[in-house]
């Protein structure tokens, strides 16, 4: 039996093979990314011109509605059974207020897309829910719809008050579910992005720098600081208007 070597030819042949391949797996993780990019800021789109929409028709940010019950009823948008301040009614001071007493009357933000969906207004892709289980509290698929950035990684559109910055009425974080039982659990306050992704996403709807306007990098719970390039270790912050 002779035993015979590859060329340098069959070899070339086989690099060339192997650098097209690789490039294609490369490219496609590109585009795929793209991709989601692009949808997370069609979303942010969407859920802007539904409030938009809603305070045009009602007077008042969505979850900061007053009298939302007699509008929607007490079936469709029930008061929390366990916790006396998540109402469906709001306070009607024209900002959305979130887990903190800081930043207006607690729990306005889980209600914020159900009142959108009750209105007519805002066919995101989630799953509206009147439950009062206790994860309404903070954002699950029941008050809050999602998006993947990367396989397996979903991260919220949470409203999540107006964070006391300048007159800006709400703000949308976006973040991943932190799983952790401690006292920050199925708060959007885990990492989502990378760097990088923010970046790329600022450049489409903001002012392409991740420090100033309506689009903000911001650390997280699980990672800490936001930095390096590719790693995941980020959150965003997206403001009503710039800040």
């Amino acid at each position: 039996m002779i035993n015979r070597a590859f060329s340098l030819v069959e070899l070339a042949m086989v690099m060339a093979i192997m650098a097209v391949l690789l490039a294609g797996v490369t490219g496609g993780a590109r585009l795929m990314e793209s991709s989601r990019l692009n949808k997370i800021a069609l979303d942010l789109t969407e859920i802007e011109s539904s409030i938009k929409a809603f305070e045009l028709a009602y007077k008042a940010l969505p979850g900061d509605l007053s009298n939302a019950q007699s509008y929607f009823g007490s079936t469709l948008c029930q008061d929390h059974g366990s916790h006396s301040v998540l109402t469906c009614n709001g306070d009607g001071n024209n900002e959305l207020g979130s887990y903190y007493t800081s930043e207006g009357k607690r729990g306005e933000h889980a209600y914020a897309y159900l009142h959108m969906q009750l209105a007519g207004v805002y066919k995101g892709r989630y799953a509206p829910h009147s439950s009062t289980a206790d994860d309404y509290w903070t954002i699950s698929d029941l008050n809050t719809p999602s998006t993947y950035t990367k396989a397996g990684l979903k991260a919220y559109y949470a409203f999540w008050g107006n964070n006391v910055y300048g007159d800006s009425r709400y703000m949308i974080m976006l973040g991943k579910a932190r799983d952790t039982d401690d006292g920050n659990h199925n708060k959007p306050y885990d990492a989502a992005f990378s760097l990088n992704m923010v970046k790329k996403l600022d450049y489409k709807i903001d002012d392409n720098d991740v420090t100033t306007g309506r689009m903000r990098s911001t650390n997280s719970t699980d990672q800490g600081t936001c930095n390096g390039t590719d790693e995941i270790k980020c959150r965003i912050l997206f403001y009503e208007q710039a800040i």
